[in-house]
C-alpha cells in the first residue's frame, strides 16, 4: 500500500484514488471468495446427496443363507436398490450356533456386481464381518411332551405313558418356529421297546428326521381269570374279575366285553390270575354236521319254525346247508344260536 505522500505527489486525490486503485482489488478478492465458497458447497451438497452403506463389524442371521441385504444397512436408498441387496447371494450361511468371517473386499465386490461403486456411493464397509447364526435347541423333555401332547392320544389304548425315551444331549437347530410330528409302524408291539419317528420342522421346512428308541408302559381294563379255566370248558361272568393291568403285548388283544365269551372256549387250560387274551380261545360250532336244527323262516313280518338237518357244521355268524325234510331240498342258512339257523 504506498503512503499518502506518494499519493499526492501521484497528482492523485485520496478519494479518487481509492476509486481507482483499491476498489478493483476488494471486489476481486470478493468475486474469488463467492466462487471458493460455492465449490466448497456444490462438494458438500454433491457428499450429502450420495447414498450411503454401511455394514456392522458383526451380524446375527438366522436364515440358511447370507445375502447383501444382511450385512448392508442402506441408509438412502430406493426400491430397486433394496430389492437388489436383498437378493444378492454373498455366501452359505454357518451352521446353527455356528459362526463365519466375511471379508469386506467380498463384500465390495458383490456391491459392485449390482452396480453400487464408490464414486456414486459413500460405501462405509470393515475389513472384516462376522456372521453369526442364530439357534435353538431341543431337549429330551420337549420331545416327550409334543409326544403326549400329540401321539399318544391317536393310540388305540387309552392308559398309555412314557417310560423312556433314548434322545441324548440337547439337539442344536435352526432358530424359527419348531414343529414335531411323529409315526410308527402300527405292526409294532407298543409293550416292548419300539423305534418313533420324529420329523423336526422349521418354519415349515423339514430340518432334521429322527428314530428314537421308545418304551411305554400300556394299562387297560382287562378281564382276568378267577380261578383255573379247563380247556373246552365254558367260561362265564362267575369266572373272572375285571382289573387294572400292566399289557405285556398290545398285538395279543385282551378280553374286553363279557359277550366274546359266549361262543368261546378256552383253547389250552387257563391259569388263576393270568389275563384272558382273545387268542387264548376259540370259537366253538353252534351247529355241528349231521345235527338236528331248528330252521327259522321270516318273510314280511311272518316267523316261522320247522325242523331240519344240517349239512355241514358252522359258528355264529356261518352260512352253512341244511336240509329241509318236508322237501327234501337243500337250503342256506344262517348261524344264530346253538342248534338255531335262519334260512335265508
Amino acid at each position: 500500500m504506498p503512503s499518502m505522500a506518494a499519493i499526492v505527489g501521484a497528482g492523485l486525490q485520496p478519494a479518487e484514488y481509492v476509486k481507482k486503485e483499491v476498489w478493483p482489488l476488494v471486489w476481486g478478492w470478493c468475486l474469488c471468495l463467492a466462487i471458493a465458497v460455492m465449490f466448497v458447497g456444490v462438494e458438500r451438497l454433491d457428499a450429502n446427496s450420495r447414498w450411503r452403506l454401511t455394514a456392522p463389524s458383526q451380524v446375527t442371521i438366522r436364515g440358511d443363507r447370507i445375502y447383501l441385504g444382511t450385512v448392508v444397512v442402506p441408509h438412502k436408498a430406493d426400491a430397486d436398490l433394496i430389492h437388489k441387496l436383498d437378493s444378492t447371494l454373498v455366501g452359505l450361511a454357518p451352521p446353527p450356533g455356528r459362526s463365519k468371517l466375511l471379508l469386506g473386499a467380498e463384500i465390495r465386490d458383490r456391491l459392485r456386481s449390482i452396480g453400487v461403486d464408490e464414486g456414486s456411493f459413500e460405501v462405509v464397509i470393515p475389513e472384516e464381518v462376522m456372521v453369526q447364526r442364530e439357534s435353538q435347541f431341543l431337549t429330551q423333555a420337549a420331545v416327550i411332551e409334543a409326544l403326549e401332547a400329540k401321539w399318544l392320544p391317536l393310540l388305540p389304548w387309552k392308559n398309555v405313558h412314557i417310560q423312556g425315551l433314548d434322545f441324548g444331549p440337547p439337539l442344536e437347530l435352526p432358530a424359527g418356529r419348531l414343529d414335531l410330528a411323529f409315526d410308527y409302524n402300527p405292526r409294532s408291539d407298543l409293550a416292548k421297546p419300539i423305534y418313533v419317528g420324529v420329523t423336526i420342522s422349521i418354519e415349515d421346512q423339514t430340518a432334521r428326521q429322527l428314530f428314537l428308541r421308545t418304551t411305554l408302559t400300556v394299562q387297560e381294563v382287562v378281564a382276568v381269570a378267577a380261578r383255573e379255566l379247563p380247556a373246552g370248558e365254558r367260561v362265564g361272568s362267575q369266572d373272572l374279575r375285571w382289573e387294572m393291568r400292566k399289557l405285556s403285548s398290545t398285538l395279543r388283544k385282551p378280553v374286553q366285553d363279557e359277550a366274546f365269551l359266549e361262543d368261546r372256549r378256552p383253547r389250552t387250560t387257563i391259569a388263576a390270575g393270568e389275563i384272558l387274551s382273545q387268542d387264548l380261545f376259540v370259537e366253538v360250532p353252534l351247529i355241528k354236521r349231521g345235527q338236528a336244527v331248528s330252521l327259522v323262516f321270516e318273510e314280511e313280518g311272518i316267523r316261522l319254525r320247522t325242523q331240519g338237518k344240517a349239512v355241514s357244521s358252522g359258528v355264529r355268524g356261518d352260512i352253512i346247508q341244511v336240509i329241509n325234510p318236508d322237501s327234501g331240498k337243500r337250503l342256506n342258512a344262517e348261524v344264530v344260536g346253538e342248534g338255531i339257523a335262519r334260512v335265508h
